[in-house]
């Protein structure tokens, strides 16, 4: 279990985008971490560290329930445009 203070720090009210370790089909033979952050870059990509120091696995990442799942650092740009290149 993770410690509290390694938790992702986001507390903004607008959590705006999901980081997760498993982006398709939950896999209960896996460890599995995600949180919802803001859209703001450092947010995302602590959240991102945060999944993959729990899992030791890559984090992906998506705006909202509908958006595409990326793998790559985030910018402000991809987020504003809701993850679509």
């Amino acid at each position: 279990m993770a410690r509290k203070e390694d938790n992702p720090r986001c507390e903004r009210p607008s959590l705006d985008v999901i980081v997760t370790n498993q982006p398709g089909e939950y896999d209960r033979s896996r460890s599995h971490a995600s949180a919802w952050v803001c859209s703001d870059v450092a947010c995302v990509i602590d959240a991102m560290a945060w999944v993959t120091r729990y899992t030791k696995e890559p984090a992906w990442w998506r705006v909202g329930i509908n958006g595409e799942w990326h793998n790559e650092l985030p910018t402000a740009e991809l987020i504003a445009n809701g993850g679509a290149a």
